[in-house]
């Protein structure tokens, strides 16, 4: 991943599949969060692995979806997912600053006009979620759902899949199917099995994707292994998964 230093902050530049992607942030991610003041100011790791997904998947996953990001941060998954062919991509996150920052990088990298739109989104259920969920899930269909390295301490995750959840249960598809979500998670200090845990009290079933784990180096690895940092996931309602009888 290329990256140089400018006055206004960190510049990703780089190609996801054929699509060249120019962000500007803060910083890359250095694996910790406490001395920034705004996590959704920086180029994050689990953000650039699902990208790139989306990319090399754009066919079968991206082209004529119409998308949901939670935490857009500087807009880089839902940048990929316009480029890729998305129908619409609608960029939500509880700092404004970084609604700002995405809105300006969807525009430095011309995105199609009308394609992206962004709203302020705080996660945890109580009266913002619900007039989301009324007034936004209601009158719009979702195909996919997006959540990239939106998890950097504990308190975040009960309130994370609360809307995952919510947002699973009432929104609707294009075609009336139900909405996969993609979950791209660094461990970093927080445990994964807080993760896993607090999406089975949600009644969510989170699956890893498999050979979508790096380690700190940024090699392929395992989920089962004990020294994967990022990894991709999905998340569904546990009740619409289907088992072989």
């Amino acid at each position: 991943m290329a990256a140089t230093a400018t006055q206004t902050g960190v510049c990703l530049d780089r190609y996801f599949g054929a699509h060249r992607v120019q962000l500007q942030g803060l910083q890359q991610d250095n694996n910790t969060s406490l001395s920034l003041p705004c996590t959704g100011a920086t180029i994050w790791d689990a953000g650039v692995l699902l990208a790139s997904y989306f990319a090399d998947h754009q066919h079968e996953l991206v082209a004529g979806q119409r998308f949901l990001e939670l935490g857009c941060g500087l807009g880089l998954s839902g940048i990929v997912a316009s480029k890729c062919g998305a129908a619409h991509v609608m960029m939500t996150d509880g700092d404004v600053s970084a609604l700002m920052a995405a809105e300006k990088n969807c525009v430095g990298n011309n995105t199609e006009t009308g394609v992206c739109e962004y709203g302020v989104l705080m996660w945890g259920k109580g009266v913002v979620l619900d007039t989301f969920l009324r007034d936004t899930c209601q009158n719009k269909s979702f195909d996919v759902m997006v959540a990239a390295d939106c998890i950097y301490e504990e308190y975040q995750i009960k309130p994370l899949m609360e809307t995952i959840a919510c947002v699973l249960t009432h929104a609707h598809t294009t075609e009336g199917k139900e909405i996969l979500c993609y979950l791209g998670f660094s461990r970093r200090g927080v445990p994964y099995e807080c993760v896993f845990d607090e999406a089975e009290k949600q009644g969510l079933h989170l699956k890893p994707i498999p050979n979508l784990a790096t380690d700190l180096f940024g090699t392929e690895c395992s989920t089962d292994s004990d020294f994967w940092v990022t990894a991709l996931f999905t998340l569904q309602l546990s009740c619409q998964i289907k088992t072989d009888l």
